[in-house]
C-alpha cells in the first residue's frame, strides 16, 4: 500500500489525481505476472492450467447441476412467499456466490450490498427488482453453460500466454470478447496498458509462483516508470500513445501534400510526415522503457545479452562514478547565478550537514522530497539513466539479477546517489527560493523583463504568479533562515501548487544534468545503445550545457562555466589521488583535465579526444592553450575502444588475455586485464586494496612488467 501511494504523491505532484478505481489493489503489483517467465516454462504453465481449469471445471459442473435441480424446484412452487420457496431461494444465492466466474459477478456485487443493509428483505420478494432480475440472469446463464473439453482448456492457455508475451503484430484477443487482458506496449484494444492494467489469471496465485516477479524494489520502479508515464500521456494528449497527436501531425501533412505543386514536393513532405510520426511514437516509447521492444525470442535474448554486459561494465567502472559527480555541482550556478546558489544553496547547505544552521533547508528539503525530489538513492533513476542501464526486458536468471544488483550496488557505494540528492536538494532550495521571490515581484509590479520571461519558460504566467504568491502568504508558507518553505500540502488553491511544483522539478531538472529526450535514438535500443554506453550523459551535456549556455550568453553562464571546469579539476586531483598516481604540473594541462571532466563541450569533447588518440595527441585542439599531456580519463582505451565504448575494451581485454594464457606469454598487462574483469576493482577507497593484491600477485607469480608484442 505504501508503493501505491507514493505513486498517488508524484502524480499528485504533476498534477493529476488517481483514484483507487483506476489503480485499485486487483491492478496493482505484488501480482505482477512477468511476460518473460511464461516462455521459459510454457509446458509447465500449460500443464498447471489445464489440471486446475478441470478441476475448476468439474466443481462447477456439480454446482450447476444443484443450482438447475433447485431453480427447477424453485419456478414450480406456486406460493413464492412460502417458507419452502425461500429456502430454495437462499440456497440459489448460496450457490450463485460460490460461482467463480464472471457470470454471476452482478448477482454477487448486488446480492453483497443487499445483505449489507440491516432492513433488507429476503429475496423471495425483493424491493430493489434490479437484484431479483440479475439472479435470473446469472442462473439461465450458468444452466444454459457447457463445461470445456481438454483441447479447449489447452487452447485457452496458449491465449492467456500469447496476451502476455505479445505477438510480432502486437496482442492477440481471446475468443471471448471483452476479456482482452494482457501486458504489451502497444495496447490497440482500448485497455489500460502495463501496469495499470489488471492481469487475472483463472488461476490460484500460488499455483503461479514460479511464474511471478516477487522482487518489490523490481516491479515497484517499473510501476513508477510505466505508470507515471501513462498518467502524463493522458493528462497531456488524452490517452496513452497520443493518438490525437499522431492524427493531427497526418491530417495536416496530407493537407499540404494535397495542396503541393509537384511531385516532387509532394514526396518531400511524404517523407517528413512519416518522419515526424517515427520521431513522436518514439519519444512516447522512450518515456514509456517500451522503446525498441521487439518479441521475437531471439531479439529479446539478445536484448538481455546486451543488458548483462552493460551491467557487467557498470560493476566493474562504476567506483569512480561518486568523484565524477563533482562538475554537476555547478548545474545550479549555470541556472542561478554563482551569488544565488552561494546564498540559498551551498550556505544552507553546508550549515544543515554541519549541524551550524541551515533550518530552513531541512525543512524545505523534507517538503521536495516528497514530489520525488532528492530521493535518487533509493530510486536511481538517474543512475540508471546516466548508465545506459534502462532495460525493457526482465532478468531472468540469478546470474542477470546478481549483475543488476552489483552494478547498482558499487555505483551506489561510489557515492554518486548521494551525490545527485545532495545537488537536487541545493538545486530545489534554490529553484524554490527564486519562483517564489519572482512571484511577488511579479505579484507588487516590480518584476523586471527577463523575471518574467525566465517564469513564463517555467510555465508561469503572471496571473499565475500572483496566485502562487497568494497562496503562499494565505496557506501557511514560511521563510526560515532565508529559505522559503512552500508547504505545498497545505495550499487551497492545488493548480497553483501543482504549477509551482513542475516549476522547480523543471528547473531541478535542468541544474542536475538528467539526460531526456536529447540523446540519439540509437542510446535507448536495447543492443545498440551497449555500443555507446556512457554517452548518454555526453549527449546530454552537448545540448544542456554547452548549446543552451552558448545562446544565454549572460554573467550566470560564464560563472557557471568557471565554476563546472575548477570542480572537474577538483574530481581529476581526488580520482588521481584515488589510484595513486602524480598529478600535472603545468595549469594549462590542469586545465585540460578540467574541461574534459567537466563534460561542458559535450560531443565536441569526445570527438577531440578520439582525434587527438588517433593522431598521438598532434592534432588535440588543447595544443592551443599548451596543453600537451594526454587526458587520464580512459587513457588506457585504444582509438577504436574510445569509437565503440567499454563493450569492445573488454571483448579485446579478454581475446588479448586468451592469446596470452594459450602461447605463454602472460605478462603484467594482461593481469591488469583480468582484474579489470572483477566488480568493486575501481571503487575509489577500495583501489589501493586492488593494486596491492594484484602486485603481490605478480611477485608470487614471477610475472615480469613488461608489454607483449602482440
Amino acid at each position: 500500500r505504501r508503493w501505491f501511494d507514493t505513486v498517488k504523491d508524484l502524480a499528485k505532484a504533476q498534477g493529476i489525481d488517481i483514484g483507487d478505481d483506476v489503480l485499485g489493489a486487483d491492478s496493482f503489483a505484488p501480482r505482477v505476472y512477468d511476460r518473460m517467465a511464461l516462455t521459459r516454462d510454457r509446458p509447465e504453465f500449460i500443464n498447471r492450467y489445464v489440471n486446475w481449469r478441470k478441476q475448476d471445471e468439474a466443481e462447477k459442473a456439480a454446482l450447476q447441476d444443484q443450482l438447475k435441480l433447485d431453480w427447477e424446484r424453485y419456478q414450480g412452487i406456486s406460493d413464492k412467499t412460502s417458507d419452502n420457496a425461500n429456502r430454495l431461494y437462499e440456497r440459489i444465492q448460496d450457490s450463485l456466490m460460490r460461482w467463480n466466474g464472471k457470470t454471476a459477478a452482478d448477482a454477487q456485487k448486488l446480492l453483497t450490498v443487499d445483505k449489507a443493509r440491516p432492513d433488507a428483505r429476503k429475496a423471495v420478494t425483493p424491493q430493489l427488482k434490479e437484484t431479483a432480475t440479475a439472479i435470473e440472469k446469472a442462473v439461465e446463464k450458468i444452466i444454459a453453460r457447457t463445461g470445456k473439453t481438454e483441447a479447449e482448456i489447452v487452447a485457452e492457455a496458449e491465449q492467456t500466454i500469447n496476451q502476455i508475451l505479445s505477438t510480432p503484430d502486437g496482442r492477440l484477443p481471446k475468443d471471448e470478447p471483452g476479456t482482452v487482458r494482457g501486458f504489451s506496449p502497444r495496447d490497440d484494444m482500448g485497455d489500460l496498458r502495463g501496469s495499470l492494467n489488471a492481469r487475472k489469471l483463472p488461476m490460484p496465485d500460488n499455483d503461479l509462483l514460479p511464474f511471478l516477479v516477487r522482487n518489490p524494489l523490481d516491479y515497484t520502479m517499473r510501476y513508477l516508470r510505466q505508470g507515471m508515464s501513462d498518467l502524463n500521456m493522458v493528462a497531456r494528449f488524452g490517452d496513452t500513445e497520443g493518438t490525437n497527436v499522431l492524427k493531427d501531425i497526418a491530417d495536416e501533412y496530407d493537407a499540404m501534400i494535397r495542396a503541393a505543386p509537384d511531385a516532387k514536393r509532394r514526396v518531400a513532405l511524404q517523407k517528413a510526415k512519416e518522419d515526424d510520426i517515427r520521431d513522436f511514437a518514439a519519444i512516447r516509447d522512450r518515456l514509456k522503457g517500451t522503446y525498441g521492444f521487439s518479441p521475437d525470442a531471439f531479439m529479446q535474448s539478445a536484448g538481455r545479452v546486451a543488458t548483462s554486459i552493460k551491467d557487467l561494465n557498470v560493476a566493474t567502472l562504476g567506483g569512480g562514478f561518486g568523484l565524477a559527480q563533482f562538475p554537476d555541482f555547478a548545474g545550479v550556478v549555470f541556472r542561478n547565478g554563482f551569488m544565488s546558489a552561494l546564498k540559498d544553496g551551498w550556505r544552507p547547505f553546508f550549515g544543515k550537514l554541519t549541524r551550524m544552521g541551515g533550518e530552513g533547508m531541512r525543512a524545505a528539503a523534507k517538503d521536495y522530497r516528497a514530489f520525488g525530489l532528492g530521493a535518487e538513492t533509493f530510486q536511481s533513476t538517474r543512475m540508471l539513466d546516466v548508465m545506459d542501464a534502462h532495460d525493457i526486458y526482465h532478468h531472468k536468471t540469478p546470474f542477470e539479477r546478481t549483475l543488476r544488483l552489483t552494478g547498482q550496488s558499487v555505483v551506489t557505494l561510489s557515492g554518486m546517489t548521494i551525490a545527485t540528492d545532495a545537488q537536487k536538494v541545493i538545486a530545489s532550495t534554490v529553484a524554490g527560493n527564486n519562483i517564489l521571490r519572482a512571484a511577488k515581484a511579479i505579484g507588487d509590479g516590480s518584476a523586471s523583463g527577463k523575471t518574467i520571461t525566465a517564469m513564463a519558460a517555467g510555465g508561469i504566467d503572471a496571473p499565475m504568479a500572483q496566485r502562487i504568491w497568494t497562496a503562499f502568504e494565505k496557506d501557511g508558507g514560511n521563510v526560515v533562515d532565508g529559505t522559503y518553505l512552500p508547504n505545498l500540502e497545505d495550499w487551497t488553491d492545488k493548480e497553483a501548487a501543482r504549477r509551482f511544483m513542475a516549476a522547480v522539478i523543471r528547473d531541478v531538472e535542468i541544474a542536475v544534468l538528467t539526460p531526456g529526450q536529447e540523446k540519439p535514438l540509437f542510446l535507448s535500443s536495447p543492443i545498440l545503445s551497449l555500443f555507446g554506453q556512457f554517452k548518454t550523459f555526453v549527449a546530454s551535456a552537448t545540448t544542456r550545457i554547452l548549446l543552451a549556455n552558448l545562446q544565454r550568453r549572460d554573467a550566470a553562464a560564464l560563472s557557471g562555466l568557471v565554476t563546472q571546469v575548477a570542480l572537474g579539476m577538483m574530481s581529476y586531483a581526488a580520482y588521481t589521488a584515488a589510484r595513486g598516481g602524480e598529478l600535472h604540473e603545468r595549469p594549462q594541462d590542469w586545465i585540460k583535465e578540467g574541461i574534459d571532466r567537466s563534460g561542458v563541450l559535450g560531443w565536441f569533447g569526445d570527438i577531440n579526444a578520439m582525434i587527438a588518440k588517433g593522431t598521438g595527441g598532434q592534432a588535440d585542439l588543447f595544443r592551443l592553450i599548451g596543453a600537451d599531456k594526454p587526458l587520464s580519463r580512459y587513457a588506457s582505451r585504444g582509438l577504436v575502444g574510445n569509437l565503440l565504448g567499454p563493450a569492445y575494451g573488454k571483448a579485446s581485454d579478454i581475446a588479448d588475455m586468451t592469446y596470452a594464457a594459450s602461447n605463454g606469454q602472460w605478462t603484467e598487462s594482461d593481469m591488469r586485464k583480468l582484474r579489470q574483469l572483477i566488480p568493486f576493482q575501481n571503487l575509489f577507497y577500495l583501489r589501493q586494496l586492488f593494486d596491492d593484491v594484484e602486485r603481490n600477485t605478480n611477485s608470487a607469480f614471477g610475472i615480469e612488467p613488461r608489454e607483449a608484442n602482440r
